[in-house]
């Protein structure tokens, strides 16, 4: 199960709406998640806001493939492969 994980938000900023349109391109769409924590406050050390996406999966091929569809968006996108994921 990818996971897209949004991170702050620039005023006027569609992060959320850009990221799902590029995510639904994908012919895995149907396996990812949105976690959205756009609220959070993310500045760099001039406090400048400073938005970013996390993309955490078990599989780099799927990782590789979302951040291909992210890239063209514009954001800093951050990855994280996961050791396990663990099913109900």
């Amino acid at each position: 199960m990818p996971n897209i994980e949004l991170y702050g938000e620039l005023s006027g900023d569609r992060m959320y709406d850009n990221v799902r349109t590029a995510a639904l391109q994908l012919s895995l769409k149907d396996e990812i998640v949105i976690t959205d924590h756009r609220s959070a406050t993310c500045l760099n050390l001039y406090s400048k806001g400073q938005p970013f996406i996390r993309v955490c999966s078990t599989d780099k091929v799927r990782i590789d493939a979302i951040v291909e569809v992210l890239q063209p968006l514009g954001y800093d996108i951050e990855t994280l492969v996961l050791t396990g994921f663990y099913a109900r």
